[in-house]
């Protein structure tokens, strides 16, 4: 089996694992990821400055990719390096017509994407009848939902012949939405986000394992939410919850780390010092560091389907106290990994937190479980066997 995956670096953490383990089962996998002056710095790699060459190349010309060489084979991963912002500039249109000559040359057996095409990769469309489309989200959540991107999603959903749905909770509601036929509708899952592990055995020691915490966090107990700041993710009611648990706990912290805009109010946090905000871009290396200190982390979604930061909290043997939202109660056992609880719910997001800083031998079994069934339980060798019945499948 000859494939050719193609993603973009905000899946980049999912996206390692699968193809190392496709690598691992003897899949000829070629892997492209986008990287442009506008899409440099997310999951796994800190990119400060673009190659400053159009076109596709290995990804080692950048050191950051480098980083993983010893973590998967990357012989036979490459950059689509774009130096241009407008997705209909001449010299991007000639790199996408230069990477479906590339892929068509390869003799694939399937073409692996992970974002609706649009624009000049509309362009994939070439390749259609190879075409596999992987869902992350069956349906946009608040933050993408626009009538660009529904468009391209529709457009997807019609030309693309197989779809591998990574949210089996919603596959009735996606089909009745779309009219989607089930005959071309593939199930796979998320597995156990590894890159994090890989990363943190490089830093070992004790006083490696506190690089970028937060001064005022050494030594004390806190609560974690990391990943992109945007109005679904709910901070707000994770904050007022925070501020009822305060008044129980005054020796708790709460840490809220990632880029995006500080949407909520600003009442909620200013003044009290309990409250850290890191308000950037987290490293990989040092995300593995503020989760291995953490109690739990919090994901007080108001809307989603699923999240990256399930898989990544959980490769570090982090409990979650997560929403009741998309596939959530599905890769979160509740009672086992985390907790689940209503979105938009004050007062079960406190007394959920209050219960688990209260009992730190639930904190305990929960880390257990994680670190052994939940393992078993997120291992990428039954995704890759999914994903291969996809391809192979005949619709």
């Amino acid at each position: 089996m000859k494939v050719a995956y193609i993603s973009n670096l905000p899946f980049a953490d999912a996206d390692f694992p699968l193809v190392r383990e496709m690598q691992r089962q003897g899949v000829d996998v070629y892997f492209f990821i986008y990287v442009s002056v506008y899409s440099h710095r997310a999951t796994l790699v800190d990119i400060p400055e673009v190659y400053r060459k159009q076109g596709i190349f290995p990804a080692t010309v950048y050191e950051e990719f480098k980083a993983y060489e010893g973590y998967m084979d990357m012989s036979k991963v490459f950059v689509v390096n774009s130096l241009h912002q407008s997705d209909f500039h001449p010299a991007n249109i000639r790199t996408m017509l230069s990477l479906v000559s590339k892929i068509k040359k390869l003799g694939v057996d399937a073409v692996n994407i992970t974002w609706p095409p649009r624009r000049n990769k509309m362009l994939l469309y070439l390749l259609r009848k190879k075409l596999v489309f992987t869902l992350h989200d069956p349906f946009p959540h608040s933050a993408k939902n626009n009538r660009e991107f529904e468009f391209c999603r529709k457009l997807a959903f019609r030309w693309i012949p197989k779809i591998i749905l990574l949210n089996d909770a919603q596959t009735e509601k996606f089909c009745e939405v779309y009219k989607f036929p089930r005959s071309r509708l593939f199930h796979a899952r998320l597995g156990k986000y590894d890159c994090i592990n890989y990363l943190s055995e490089k830093s070992s020691s004790s006083q490696e394992n506190l690089v970028g915490l937060p001064e005022s966090l050494r030594g004390q107990k806190y609560i974690l939410f990391f990943g992109l700041i945007a109005p679904y993710k709910g901070v707000e009611f994770l904050l007022q919850a925070f501020g009822k648990l305060q008044q129980k706990h005054p020796d708790i912290k709460l840490l809220v780390a990632g880029s995006g805009r500080l949407y909520f109010d600003e009442s909620l946090y200013r003044g009290n010092a309990n409250v850290v905000l890191m308000n950037h871009y987290v490293p990989l290396a040092q995300l593995a560091s503020l989760l291995k200190n953490a109690l739990f982390t919090v994901c007080p979604y108001k809307d989603a389907t699923q999240s990256g930061v399930v898989q990544t909290a959980f490769s570090m043997g982090t409990p979650i106290v997560a929403s009741d939202v998309g596939n959530f109660a599905k890769a979160i056992e509740n009672g086992k990994s985390g907790v689940i609880v209503p979105p938009c719910d004050v007062d079960a997001l406190t007394g959920a937190m209050a219960d688990l800083v209260e009992h730190p031998e639930k904190l305990e079994s929960f880390r257990k479980y994680i670190a052994g069934e939940g393992l078993e339980r997120n291992g990428w060798e039954e995704v890759v066997t999914q994903y291969l019945n996809c391809y192979e499948a005949r619709v």
